[in-house]
């Protein structure tokens, strides 16, 4: 993934894990979790993809353009970056997850912990 002064002009919404929830219900985002392999075996967002950070240039040619795109990570450090890089490439990013899976986790929402069944694109 390059990084160039263009990321940083692009604003992206940091979306409460409470709004997220209702947005997902609603919208039906694609989720897409960039965590490290080794924290998606705690838990993850029923119906997230996960792509680690370092694979999202391959793994986005794999991402459907059409649809709206939520990125989380654990604690909002890896995701804002991410989604800047897929709207810079046309994805139609609906936001990142406010606090990451980490206050998701804190605020009793769903998660699993079977990460087996969570989808991969690779």
């Amino acid at each position: 993934m390059n990084v160039n002064k263009s990321y940083a002009k692009i604003k992206i919404k940091k979306i409460s894990p409470s709004k997220a929830y209702a947005l997902i219900k609603k919208h039906n985002p694609l989720i897409v979790d960039v965590r490290p392999e080794d924290f998606i075996k705690d838990s993850y967002i029923i119906g997230s993809i996960h792509c680690q950070t370092l694979e999202i240039d391959e793994i986005s040619k794999k991402l459907p353009k059409d649809k709206k795109i939520l990125v989380v990570d654990w604690a909002m450090k890896q995701a804002p970056i991410v989604a800047q890089y897929l709207k810079l490439n046309g994805f139609n990013i609906l936001g990142v997850l406010k606090g990451g899976v980490e206050r998701w986790v804190s605020e009793g929402l769903p998660v699993d912990n079977q990460s087996k069944d969570q989808q991969s694109l690779k």
